[in-house]
């Protein structure tokens, strides 16, 4: 590794907002001896800095190693604002490991509820896991104020600076907490994932979470933040025959009758979901509201009901359907951010 100068790891400290003596705590180092790995090359005292300690420095405060200098993207990215149950979390993992593959830097933001969850199951099965800080659970902040006694690398204020050391940033926190985040960080883009195979007044909740996340941002003037709905769990014909499935015994008594049932209501659930793209589409012509023409199949909802346990679909099925929309989805969202894909 190409040795990091006294000068680079002294600006890298002070984006970080560190004090030279809370950068020698978080490597369990006394304050002269970081003094000396920041002393000029020409200087009897200068040290340097052992490559273990800057690894650690780099693991504590939310850094790439070796630590990055050019500067990244820099993109904050959060799913968010659609209906519980929409895999919020696993499409966090999904993005940031095609991101990964493409050759990005990745760090997502989490607490114990979202990724932070899973990136110990993955690293038993060796799979790649993006680059993760936890933060504090909501549950045990009661007020707003609360943000403040975060420890530094976990704040708001005080991720701001480590973002840019990433081309990539995501959060996959709890509801309340994502929008305190929201209003320091300022997210390039959030996106609101809309389940479209479950009930009606649920799809129009996520629709309306959305619109209230941006009405939200146009009074605190925050004209930044691209939001988007994306549709998941899309049911076509072709995938949801039922002989196909063997959900229904044709030798069976009651066929027919359970058959005309089942056809019954799919075509209730098509005239809902067809008065549901009415609202979505809605968005359209709005200042920085997207209804994305990329969208996942049922196929990879049964994917996120069976395989929800941390370790991306691109290790355990890269060649599948939803991996293919995935990748759609992954290259959407490089659109909307300005990003040419690799």
């Amino acid at each position: 590794m190409e040795r990091i100068t006294p000068e680079n790891l002294r600006e890298l400290r002070k984006k970080l907002g560190l004090s030279s003596q809370q950068a020698a705590d978080s490597v369990y180092k006394n304050q002269r001896l970081w003094q000396r790995y920041e002393a000029p090359v020409t200087a009897s005292s200068s040290l340097n800095i052992p490559p273990a300690t800057l690894e650690l420095f780099c693991l504590k405060h939310g850094l790439p190693y070796p630590p990055n200098k050019q500067g990244k993207l820099g993109k904050l990215v959060s799913f968010y604002g659609g209906q519980g149950g929409a895999g919020h979390t696993l499409l966090t993992i999904d993005i940031s490991t095609a991101l990964m593959a493409d050759g990005y830097e990745v760090l997502v933001i989490s607490d114990r509820n979202g990724c932070a969850m899973f990136g110990e199951m993955s690293i038993k099965h060796n799979y790649p896991f993006p680059r993760t800080i936890e933060i504090e659970s909501s549950n045990n902040l009661n007020s707003t104020n609360d943000l403040v006694n975060i420890p530094y690398s976990t704040s708001p204020n005080g991720l701001k600076p480590i973002i840019d050391n990433y081309d990539f940033v995501f959060i996959d926190i709890g509801f309340m907490m994502a929008e305190k985040y929201f209003d320091v960080l300022e997210p390039d883009l959030i996106i609101g994932p809309a389940k479209i195979n479950e009930i009606k007044d649920r799809n129009v909740r996520a629709f309306y979470n959305l619109r209230n996340l941006a009405k939200s941002f146009s009074e605190k003037k925050n004209e930044k933040t691209k939001l988007a709905l994306l549709m998941v769990a899309v049911s076509t014909h072709y995938a949801f025959s039922p002989g196909y499935y063997g959900l229904f015994d044709e030798s069976a008594d009651d066929y027919e009758e359970e058959r005309d049932i089942y056809f019954k209501q799919q075509e209730e659930n098509e005239l809902d979901q067809e008065e549901l793209l009415r609202l979505f589409n809605s968005l359209s012509g709005k200042p920085n509201m997207y209804l994305m023409n990329s969208y996942t199949s049922d196929a990879y909802d049964s994917y996120r009901e069976r395989y929800a346990k941390g370790y991306s679909i691109f290790n355990k099925a890269p060649d599948s359907l939803p991996a293919h929309e995935l990748r759609s989805v992954k290259n959407e969202i490089l659109r909307i951010l300005g990003v040419p894909s690799r």
